[in-house]
């Protein structure tokens, strides 16, 4: 069982894996229409990354809308890459979600 980490960040996505000694390249491990839905689901959330808190709040319906996509994103990566868990972290409220 592989124990994956999937965020949003600034210049790319990020996979990580639980052992610091693998390396994930998203668009590499992923079939070619996952990975460029997360391309363009990581590029709406750029926008997000730089925030400072008080923009965080007032983004917060957006930071709603592209989590509940990267909910959807990660769980789809789970599937692609069985057997794997993939924890999904909020990179616009700064904590992992469920």
């Amino acid at each position: 069982m592989r124990y994956l980490t999937f965020a949003a960040d600034y210049m790319q996505p990020t996979l990580r894996d639980e052992d610091p000694d693998v390396y994930l390249d998203p668009l590499q491990e992923l079939p070619a229409e996952l990975g460029a839905e997360i391309i363009d689901w990581n590029e709406r959330y750029q926008a997000i990354v730089p925030m400072d808190p008080a923009a965080r709040s007032a983004a917060a319906d957006a930071i709603g809308v592209l989590d509940l996509r990267g909910l959807e994103l990660a769980s789809r990566i789970a599937e692609a890459l069985r057997p794997s868990k993939v924890r999904y972290y909020s990179e616009g409220l700064m904590r992992y979600l469920p």
